[in-house]
């Protein structure tokens, strides 16, 4: 559905004339004004369609979004620069079409400063006799916060799935350092970037870029842990749809069987069942950091059982997790193994998803 252009403009001078109220008259605020367009702007005006998440923001006034027009796909930033582009993003002019849309639909926040009120009258709500008054969008850009808008080439891996979103803000985090504030070791970091851009990885991706942002380890852990749960159904799942020879996809199954049945697999014995299944040098490197299991009892049942300890520690408090978690957990280089077990897990474990997800 395309978008009215009329109330898209109405909505955005609405806001300014809000900012400004106090010194503004009834019959400045009522008289028309639009951001002026050329056809080209206006097509982006009427056609661009744009999405966000709660998982593309990133604190009060910095977010992603995605914008679609023409069948291609775009990533806005507001607020935040991408200052280290992937190559497969196309810098994109904020036309005045597409800076409209997105300020109305977005309610992108205003730069705030000390003479806006009086900007906002001299050069926004003038009087006028015009019956619309078109204003250049260089006129108003500055009240807003700064946006940026990049193609993506339409050969990228970023486009290949559903998941394409999340694929796509997760390369411009890792080219935006300052959205990364934990010590993310350059092993993690280049692990995400290879996830991102293989067409088969089905790990949640939105998990991924909400451990990438995250400002406490803890949380980040948290994620990781996450990624690897929803796998906990799948090898006895997808016995079971062998079994019935069931034409679906095991994640598939598992949803109706949760959904109509409340069946859920114990965590404790799921998780000790998926750490079988990697690399004895993963677990093995993953032990190493918890100095409670001593060198010849690691195992995927020992690590495995103290990951789930630390979950339990992130995600419950009762009484017997009473007692802090001690100060030196290894939280980041903890994450950085989990990663890899995580992308470990689900290439073993493609097959469980459906071609579409």
């Amino acid at each position: 559905m395309s978008r009215n252009m009329i109330e898209t403009n109405t909505q955005v001078f609405a806001r300014l004339a809000e900012v400004a109220s106090s010194a503004l008259s009834p019959e400045l605020i009522s008289q028309k004004r639009a951001i002026a367009t050329n056809d080209h702007e206006k097509k982006w005006l009427k056609n661009a369609e744009i999405f966000g998440s709660s998982y593309m923001s990133f604190g009060v006034n910095s977010s992603f979004s995605i914008v679609v027009f023409g069948r291609e796909n775009y990533i806005l930033s507001i607020g935040v620069s991408i200052e280290n582009p992937p190559p497969d993003f196309e810098v994109t002019p904020v036309n005045a079409g597409i800076f409209t849309a997105i300020v109305s639909d977005l309610s992108v926040g205003f730069i705030i400063s000390t003479d806006i009120v009086e900007r906002l009258v001299e050069y926004v709500f003038y009087p006028t006799s015009d019956a619309v008054e078109r204003i250049d969008v260089d006129v108003i850009r500055p009240f807003f916060l700064p946006l940026q808008l990049f193609r993506i080439h339409p050969e990228s891996p970023l486009n290949c799935d559903r998941s394409s979103s999340f694929r796509i803000s997760l390369a411009a985090v890792l080219g935006t350092p300052s959205l990364i504030s934990l010590p993310w070791p350059q092993t993690a970091l280049e692990r995400i970037n290879g996830m991102v851009r293989n067409p088969d990885e089905r790990t949640p991706f939105h998990l991924l870029l909400r451990a990438l942002t995250e400002t406490r380890p803890d949380a980040a852990f948290l994620a990781i842990y996450r990624c690897i749960e929803q796998l906990f159904p799948i090898p006895k799942i997808a016995e079971l749809s062998a079994d019935l020879k069931l034409n679906l996809a095991a994640m598939d199954v598992a949803i109706m069987i949760e959904r109509h049945l409340s069946w859920r697999r114990r965590e404790d014995e799921a998780i000790t069942y998926l750490f079988e299944q990697v690399s004895v040098d993963a677990v093995t490197r993953l032990g190493r950091l918890f100095p409670e299991i001593q060198a010849g009892e690691i195992s995927a049942r020992t690590v495995s059982r103290r990951v789930y300890e630390l979950r339990n520690h992130c995600v419950h408090y009762r009484p017997v997790h009473a007692s802090v978690v001690d100060a030196q957990t290894e939280w980041m280089k903890i994450s950085d193994v989990l990663l890899e077990i995580a992308e470990q897990l689900y290439g073993a474990y493609n097959t469980a998803f459906s071609s579409e997800a």
